[in-house]
């Protein structure tokens, strides 16, 4: 049987490209928050709500996935908190910038709030 994680994906663009961030969580330890949306609940067991339990069944189904998509764009500021993790976990982030310089390496742990680069363009 597959263990799927706990993901919430927030994607668009910005002014050098495609922008996306992924919030993967380990299985069954947590919930991902969003700042700016507090209708979405993750990690939630739809049979919570069924009596009695059906044997067998799965624990994650109807009403426990969304999909969003905002007419005016979510407005944050440069290192604005936008997520949490209620136990922690990691952050897929993938974007296009050309002038893109990293000040991380390779495997290196990031603690929210650390800079992971800079534009080249900015400095």
């Amino acid at each position: 049987q597959l263990a799927c994680p706990l993901d919430l994906g927030c994607h668009s663009v910005w002014q050098h490209g495609f922008f996306s961030l992924t919030a993967v969580g380990a299985y069954n330890v947590g919930s991902v928050c969003l700042n700016f949306d507090k209708e979405v609940v993750t990690n939630k067991r739809w049979l919570d709500n069924i009596k009695p339990m059906r044997k067998g069944a799965q624990p994650y189904g109807p009403g426990t996935s969304y999909d969003r998509a905002y007419a005016n764009g979510i407005a944050l500021e440069r290192g604005e908190e936008c997520a949490y993790f209620k136990l922690g976990s990691t952050v897929v982030l993938v974007f296009e910038a050309d002038d893109f310089e990293f000040t991380v390496q390779p495997g290196q742990k990031v603690r929210m709030g650390e800079q992971i680069g800079f534009l080249s363009s900015e400095q």
